[in-house]
């Protein structure tokens, strides 16, 4: 039978020469084993080189030294260790670097293909060990968690938030201290199906966000105080004119809401404010209450889920008595807009009408005298999502026609001062067509992200551009045309900063003498910039803001903005 082929004659054809038996002397005793300790990673490369082909058919069986237990063999010196060390390495083939399962296998005194050519020390295993220890350590180590985030973790989970499908309420674990709460719901059907209408919530608030470093948020109160004490009801009502000296029959309340979307808080970073609080059934709930409570004959709605105007809002506004119209904003990436809804034992619906501010630009630009190119830059610039929600409707009792207008003008983070401008003023030039050019009285009102200082304001209430604003404007060149000069909007586009009604007011104004404070109060805006604009109305009274110290939303106001209420007779 022919002997195998050595790793010196690798890649030839098999030699049938005999292998010589190497013996050791004391001399060279010291040296072997020297050799034979190298590392594994040395040792594999070069067994690596004997050619794979021999391994074909060849039975890998352990040998008899390799099965015996280590505590029952008898000690051996160096020198006998070393020769049983080359003796297996002759009467075995080296095999390939093992997996690192196969590394594994020979801490159970299983068998290893390896030890038959290469033999793994105690040191090489330790080795190897401390090597994936220290990569594991350092794959942890990258990804980082931040304290915040573990603590918000498991105060989500200490909450025990659960939807329950059959009442649409929130549930929460009583015991456990951290979000100790009591709920009571009250729930009504409607056609045959469960819907949530006024649950009362005091609800506990995080202890430790309430003294801990969340700005803004110190001083809240731990649960919802009673409703005569609740900041989202106690509003006192500043009267213009006195309640006797006007027809019950001729006066009408109207609201304005922008009610915080889903599809914008997801996106948006309101991380001050606890889970509990920004849930959509807490705020929804919340939401309702304040309606019910101000029981306007007109609501306005600005952010507007599609799928919670559809399956929640809508129905449970008609139980209150409401009907309305929905007005979707232009794109995908908000899907949400405007809603008008008003009593149906105060006013029948005579028409809506839906605009966008794009296409009014865009057919604007068309009429000017400008290159091609330079319209389809103006064009490019104007192009927003904001649309414009229309109603008209009829009081059954005098049997007047009134013109409502709903609207979300663009945010531009307060740096383009001129778009926002230039929609409002089409929002009134839609309002004057549609009043019949002032036979019909309007109100406009809605989040027009404009400030009482901005151009906008100004241009809205005196129907122009005064020196001010229109250097304001001119500042923003961010035009570039295409000879490399830069452009205002404004200078380009001109007509469209002015628009024909000049009796315009605003209510607040009108009656407490300035704008709010604030009427939103988040991590991008501190500022004042819903209105409630009127023409050919008596402004009889409104609700006053409160001062807001705190982000929201938050326990106690369900969006990031509040509601504006007024008091109007024909």
């Amino acid at each position: 039978m022919p002997r195998k082929k050595t790793a010196q004659q690798a890649g030839t054809e098999p030699s049938t020469q005999p292998v010589k038996k190497f013996k050791s002397d004391s001399s060279n005793s010291v040296k072997d084993e020297a050799v034979n300790r190298r590392s594994l990673r040395t040792r594999s490369q070069d067994e690596n080189k004997v050619g794979g082909s021999l391994l074909t058919g060849v039975t890998k069986t352990p040998p008899k030294h390799m099965n015996e237990v280590g505590s029952s063999r008898p000690k051996r010196n160096a020198l006998q260790v070393t020769e049983e060390k080359i003796g297996a390495r002759e009467t075995r083939l080296a095999v390939k670097t093992p997996s690192k399962q196969s590394i594994l296998t020979s801490e159970s005194q299983t068998f290893c293909p390896l030890e038959a050519s290469v033999q793994v020390t105690p040191c090489d295993l330790s080795e190897r060990k401390d090597k994936e220890t220290e990569t594991e350590n350092l794959r942890k180590r990258k990804v980082k968690v931040s304290p915040r985030a573990e603590d918000k973790k498991a105060r989500i989970m200490a909450a025990k938030i659960h939807h329950s499908p059959s009442s649409q309420s929130v549930e929460i674990d009583v015991n456990n201290p951290i979000a100790s709460s009591s709920m009571k719901n009250c729930s009504v059907k409607l056609n045959s199906e469960p819907c949530l209408v006024m649950p009362a919530y005091t609800t506990a608030f995080d202890e430790e966000k309430l003294n801990g470093a969340t700005v803004g948020q110190k001083g809240l109160p731990r649960q919802i105080p009673d409703m005569k004490q609740d900041p989202l009801f106690n509003r006192p009502v500043v009267k213009l004119i006195s309640d006797d000296c006007v027809e019950s029959g001729e006066t009408f309340t109207l609201l304005t809401y922008n009610i915080l979307a889903e599809c914008a808080r997801v996106q948006s970073d309101y991380s001050y404010t606890d889970n509990i609080h920004l849930g959509i059934d807490y705020r929804s709930c919340r939401i309702m209450e304040e309606i019910k409570h101000f029981d306007c004959d007109i609501v306005c709605l600005q952010e507007v889920d599609v799928d919670y105007y559809n399956k929640s809002l809508a129905k449970m506004l008609e139980m209150l008595g409401y009907d309305g119209t929905f007005l979707k904003r232009r794109g995908t990436k908000y899907p949400e807009g405007e809603a008008t809804f008003y009593k149906t034992s105060k006013f029948r619906s005579k028409s809506h009408h839906t605009f966008c501010y794009t296409d009014l630009a865009h057919r604007d630009i068309e009429k000017v005298e400008h290159e091609d190119e330079v319209k389809n830059l103006l064009k490019c610039h104007v192009e927003r999502e904001a649309v414009l929600l229309v109603s008209i409707l009829t009081d059954r009792q005098s049997d007047r026609d009134i013109v409502i207008g709903n609207t979300h003008i663009a945010w531009t983070k307060f740096i383009d001062l001129a778009l926002p401008c230039m929609q409002a003023c089409y929002a009134m030039k839609i309002m004057d067509k549609l009043s019949n050019h002032g036979e019909l009285p309007f109100s406009l009102c809605g989040d027009f992200n404009t400030r009482s200082t901005d151009p906008g304001y100004q241009a809205t209430s005196e129907g122009y551009l005064n020196d001010h604003s229109i250097r304001e404007l001119q500042k923003l060149d961010t035009i570039i045309l295409p000879d490399g000069s830069k452009n205002s909007l404004v200078n380009l586009l001109w007509h469209a900063f002015q628009h024909p009604v000049r009796d315009i007011k605003s209510a607040y104004l009108a009656v407490q003498g300035n704008e709010p404070e604030l009427t939103s109060v988040n991590y991008v805006m501190r500022a004042a910039v819903d209105y409630i604009w009127g023409s050919q109305l008596k402004t009889l009274a409104v609700t006053k803001v409160n001062t807001l110290h705190h982000y929201m939303p938050n326990i106690i106001y369900p969006s990031d903005h509040v509601s504006l209420q007024v008091t109007y007779s024909f």
